[in-house]
């Protein structure tokens, strides 16, 4: 059936072939294993296109056969080709979801619960870390439900406090805008009686001109 495929569908075996060059079999990567784009669609590592074509200025797609000529003869013709971004983006995705830690249990007491907050030292914590090195009285420990409670009072301040500089701020472009209106007013004016006064000397000049030359 057509459409997105489901979280299931999408197995480790889905995506190795996905994420693997199907002529040597390696794993996408950098390099000379980059995953480069046919017309076709099939993606095969830069190596293995390398190899297929040779000198030629084309390859033939070992998916589909489908033939594709390319801009330049090998080496540079693949090298141009288009890298599947896709895959990379894929490969770095699934990188940083292998990189992630579970935040919702203690690093140092598996299985603890996060049910308590170090202000001091800003870290969520469990019932063991209070009485171990957050015990002295330097740690200021909160339960979790406080901490939160605390620090959304802190934002909603914060949040108020921003409202109010931007409706200053607004004022003041508002009153900006005005100032610049009544200047843009005042530049046009000028400009007017510039001109009006340029044309009544030049009205003058042209009347004595033609008195002269009248009375020559």
């Amino acid at each position: 059936m057509a459409g997105r495929l489901s979280r299931s569908a999408l197995s480790a075996e889905n995506l190795n072939d996905l994420l693997t060059c199907s002529i040597c079999m390696e794993a996408f990567g950098e390099g000379d294993r980059q995953p480069k784009l046919l017309p076709c669609h099939h993606s095969f590592c830069k190596q293995c296109l390398l190899q297929m074509a040779r000198s030629h200025s084309f390859v033939d797609c070992p998916t589909c056969r489908e033939r594709t000529p390319l801009p330049c003869p090998a080496p540079a013709g693949i090298h141009r080709l288009q890298t599947n971004f896709y895959v990379t983006q894929m490969q770095e995705i699934l990188i940083d979801d292998s990189r992630r830690v579970d935040r919702s249990s203690c690093r140092k007491h598996s299985n603890s619960a996060l049910v308590f907050f170090c202000s001091t030292c800003e870290v969520e914590i469990c019932k063991e870390c209070c009485s171990t090195e957050h015990k002295d009285a330097t740690h200021a420990v909160l339960k979790m439900d406080d901490a939160v409670a605390e620090q959304q009072a802190f934002l909603d301040v914060e949040m108020t406090e921003a409202r109010h500089i931007v409706t200053v701020n607004s004022a003041h472009v508002r009153s900006f805008e005005t100032e610049i209106g009544a200047l843009y007013s005042c530049k046009e004016k000028a400009r007017k009686d510039i001109n009006a006064a340029f044309d009544r000397y030049i009205e003058v000049v042209n009347q004595r001109r033609q008195h002269l030359l009248e009375e020559v």
